[in-house]
C-alpha cells in the first residue's frame, strides 16, 4: 500500500478556499480519490454557511436595543472614538469576510474537474461518430438517469463528440464530452443527488477550470472546461433550461 504524507488541517483548508499551490493541489486530490479518512476530515472542515447565516439572522433580530452612549471629553479622549470606530470596523470586515467566503465545491464536481484537467484537444479530436452512433449513446444514457439528453448535440459554440458513464463513492455520473472550435475540451456531467432540492447556478473556477454547478429534481449538474467564463456561463443557462 502506498504511504501518503499527513496533510494538515491548515493545508486542507487552503485547498477548500481554493488558495492551494498546484503541487499541494495535485497531492490532496491524489489522496482524496482513495483515503476515506481524508474525505471525512474535508467534510467536517467545511463551513455550514447556510446555517451560520440563519443563526447569524436570529441574533440579529434578537439582540436588544443599544443603549444610549455617554458623552465623552473629546479634548480629553480624542483617540478613544477612533479607536473604537476602527476596531468596530475590522469586526464588520472580518464577519464580512467569513459570510461572504464562497462555499466549496461539491466533491463529485471536484473530482469530475480534477478529471476534466487531464482532457487535452487530441483526446476528443479524433472522436467520430456518426448521428445514429450519437442518437444511440444519448438514448441509452438517457434511460439509465432518467432524462432526455438529446439536447446536447445543440448546444450554440461547443461540438458534441461522445457520452460516457463514469461513476463517484458507487453512484454513476454521465460525462457528455465537447470540443469547442477553437480545440478547447468541455465536459457536462450529471449525477443524482441525495435530495431532490432546487440550487441555484454557482459559476466560477474549479481546478484551473471555468465551471457552472446547479442542481434540480435529485440530479446535480456540472458544466466544466477551458477558461472561457462566458461560454461556460451561456452553455450552462441553455443547457438548464432544456435538460
Amino acid at each position: 500500500m502506498t504511504q501518503h504524507r499527513l496533510i494538515s488541517d491548515a493545508e486542507l483548508t487552503a485547498y477548500l478556499d481554493g488558495e492551494a499551490e498546484p503541487e499541494l493541489l495535485r497531492e490532496i486530490e491524489t489522496q482524496l480519490a482513495t483515503d476515506s479518512e481524508m474525505q471525512t476530515r474535508l467534510s467536517a472542515l467545511e463551513i455550514p454557511m447556510e446555517a451560520l447565516r440563519v443563526g447569524f439572522d436570529r441574533q440579529v433580530q434578537t439582540a436588544p436595543a443599544m443603549p444610549p452612549l455617554p458623552t465623552a471629553d473629546r479634548r480629553r479622549f480624542g483617540v478613544v472614538p477612533f479607536a473604537s470606530g476602527l476596531a468596530a470596523g475590522l469586526a464588520i470586515a472580518m464577519i464580512a469576510g467569513w459570510f461572504l467566503r464562497p462555499a466549496p465545491w461539491e466533491g463529485w464536481a471536484r473530482f469530475a474537474a480534477a478529471y476534466q484537467t487531464l482532457y487535452v484537444t487530441e483526446t476528443l479530436a479524433s472522436v467520430e461518430a456518426s448521428p445514429d452512433d450519437i442518437a444511440k449513446q444519448l438514448s441509452e444514457l438517457g434511460q439509465s438517469f432518467g432524462l432526455d439528453l438529446t439536447p446536447v448535440t445543440a448546444v450554440d459554440g461547443m461540438e458534441f463528440k461522445r457520452g460516457q458513464t463514469l461513476g463517484f463513492n458507487g453512484k454513476p455520473l454521465a460525462q457528455l464530452a465537447f470540443l469547442t472550435p477553437d480545440g478547447v475540451p468541455v465536459a457536462f456531467c450529471i449525477i443524482r443527488s441525495n435530495g431532490a432540492e432546487t440550487t441555484a447556478m454557482r459559476s466560477g473556477a474549479i481546478q484551473g477550470l471555468a465551471a457552472a454547478q446547479w442542481s434540480r429534481d435529485g440530479y446535480g449538474f456540472l458544466l466544466v472546461g477551458g477558461q472561457d467564463q462566458a461560454l461556460i456561463d451561456r452553455a450552462a443557462q441553455d443547457l438548464s433550461q432544456q435538460i
